[in-house]
């Protein structure tokens, strides 16, 4: 990952999006939550 950095991470959001719509801090908040149960 030489100079890649951005662009992976660029990436993997996009991944992330398409996979959880609402974005990564929805699915942050769900692990909480579960957590709390």
């Amino acid at each position: 990952a030489n100079g890649n950095g951005a662009g992976w991470g660029r990436y993997v959001d996009g991944q992330i999006k398409n996979f959880f719509p609402k974005g990564l801090r929805f699915v942050v908040q769900q692990d909480k939550v579960s957590d709390n149960q």
